[in-house]
């Protein structure tokens, strides 16, 4: 879910014709007379639907046989960071506000699965927050775990470097 679908037939002919394609996606068994191109629309499933492709291969004078692919469900997608922590401080806190959608609209849960002391997430809207007060200065590691209630997850890891009060 939330991807694009292509697929990219291979066929030759007899007569060594150029072959073109037809397409006709079914979702959940129902044919959409609008999904007939190679590629299907991220928008045009969801988790739990089961999609299907049918192909019919032409050397501009006749058509082949139609290929019919095996069904397939969609499952669980994984949520997606979208934010990039701040590059700069300007203050004595430290916040981030962490950006992230699920492509199957779960409700997400955000965590630290490594920070520096007294660093804190809310696990609901995924603001961090961090003192900066009596913080050593130098290289911190930093990583978001975002996860859906089907334990699909994201990770965003990265280095935030602290110098010296002027």
């Amino acid at each position: 879910a939330g991807s694009a679908i292509t697929v990219m037939p291979v066929a030759e002919d007899a007569d060594g014709d150029d072959v073109s394609f037809t397409y006709q996606w079914l979702i959940n068994g129902d044919v959409d007379p609008r999904l007939s191109e190679a590629t299907l629309p991220a928008n045009s499933f969801t988790k739990g639907d089961t999609i299907q492709v049918q192909i019919v291969p032409n050397d501009f004078f006749d058509d082949g046989a139609v290929y019919e692919s095996y069904a397939q469900q969609i499952p669980n997608a994984a949520p997606r960071i979208t934010s990039e922590p701040p590059q700069g401080i300007s203050s004595l806190d430290y916040l981030y506000q962490v950006v992230a959608s699920d492509p199957d609209d779960n409700q997400l849960a955000y965590s630290l699965s490594d920070a520096p002391e007294g660093m804190l997430i809310d696990e609901n809207r995924g603001l961090i927050q961090w003192s900066l007060i009596n913080v050593a200065p130098g290289d911190y590691t930093i990583a978001i775990k975002v996860s859906d209630p089907e334990g699909a997850e994201a990770v965003q890891e990265y280095r935030l470097t602290l110098g010296s009060p002027e």
